[in-house]
């Protein structure tokens, strides 16, 4: 998994005792890393063209990328799986920091 960017939309995170750590607020940063992948594509019908999907699929999703697209969207924007779904990636960068606690 590739590092965000600096430019990345910030995630706040804490722990949760019933769950290890979780994303709150993690739509608007989904949304915001969404829209950045839209920008670099051009428009919806050139990032539905570069990933192989249609434009009405790409409207059903309102924004959040489902989690099996994020590896086409990331391939062809550079926008990270991580940024676009910060609900299923943040647990795995939580791992890689010194202060995780499961």
């Amino acid at each position: 998994m590739s590092e965000m960017r600096e430019d990345a939309a910030p995630v706040i995170i804490k722990y949760c005792p019933h769950c290890g750590y979780m994303a709150v607020g993690w739509r608007l940063a989904a949304r915001r890393a969404f829209d950045q992948a839209e920008e670099i594509a051009g428009n919806r019908n050139r990032l539905a063209r570069m990933i192989g999907v249609t434009r009405q699929a790409i409207n059903g999703w309102r924004r959040i990328v489902p989690v099996e697209r994020c590896p086409a969207v990331e391939k062809a924007t550079g926008v990270t799986c991580a940024e676009l779904r910060p609900d299923h990636y943040v647990k795995f960068s939580a791992l890689k920091t010194k202060d995780y606690k499961p």
